[in-house]
């Protein structure tokens, strides 16, 4: 019996490996498809996997956090319930609960990836192979025995992509605050020299040579009084100003 592995994302993608590997030990007569690994060098990655689709008797969907709104993992869950019966299509969860479980993939049977959940699912797949299925005494030793390690190996890859989810919106921010600190900084410095540029022009005191804004006091630093006596000087500068000084 062939079944379909479906998995996207990188943790989905880990989980999804190594329930390839892990299956076949509890039941000899499954033979999974992961496509990483499946898909000979060559082969139109397409049209192969719309093959092993067809070929599958069940489905088994790799659902984890990172990949719930995946369109990818809806194609592959319709693709499969076209042709297989509802109760073929297994979503098995990982560190999510069913409730937060939305689109085409909350249509089947969902199951959580703990021993008795995970149990009854694989109790499923072996009924569903007919004469090459093995006895529930058999089943269930085989399935005691190899669940643990299953169950540890899947923990590890969980807590890995955990840690690295943590590091990586730890790191975003302080990325996202140092661009917008280097921005504000170059906004309130050309605001600066604008104002000041503004400021200066209006200032008869003040010239501006070769872009520079360069001051340039009266001779003996006070302004020079008109001809004419008290009045506006031929600075434009009032009697009132006259004695403005400079440092």
């Amino acid at each position: 019996m062939k079944i379909f592995i479906s998995w996207s994302g990188n943790t989905s993608k880990e989980i999804a490996k190594v329930l390839k590997g892990w299956l076949p030990s509890v039941l000899q007569a499954v033979k999974p498809y992961f496509t990483p690994d499946d898909i000979e060098k060559g082969n139109k990655w397409q049209s192969d996997i719309s093959k092993k689709l067809e070929e599958s008797t069940i489905g088994i969907i790799c659902l984890t956090p990172e990949n719930l709104d995946s369109p990818w993992l809806h194609f592959e869950a319709g693709a499969l319930s076209n042709r297989l019966d509802q109760a073929r299509v297994c979503p098995l969860l990982f560190n999510v609960s069913k409730a937060q479980v939305k689109g085409p993939t909350s249509m089947f049977q969902l199951t959580d990836f703990d021993k008795e959940d995970f149990k009854i699912l694989l109790r499923t797949v072996n009924i569903q192979l007919g004469e090459a299925r093995i006895s529930d005494e058999i089943f269930n030793k085989t399935f005691e025995r190899s669940f643990p390690e299953l169950k540890d190996s899947i923990e590890k890859i969980i807590k890995e992509s955990n840690n690295t989810e943590k590091t990586e919106s730890i790191e975003r921010p302080d990325r996202e605050l140092l661009e917008e600190l280097l921005n504000l900084t170059r906004s309130n410095v050309n605001t600066l020299k604008f104002v000041a540029n503004q400021s200066l022009k209006g200032n008869p005191l003040y010239s501006d040579r070769s872009d520079e804004v360069s001051r340039t006091p009266r001779a003996h630093g006070y302004p020079r009084r008109s001809k004419n006596g008290p009045g506006l000087s031929d600075g434009g500068i009032s009697a009132d100003e006259a004695n403005y000084s400079f440092e």
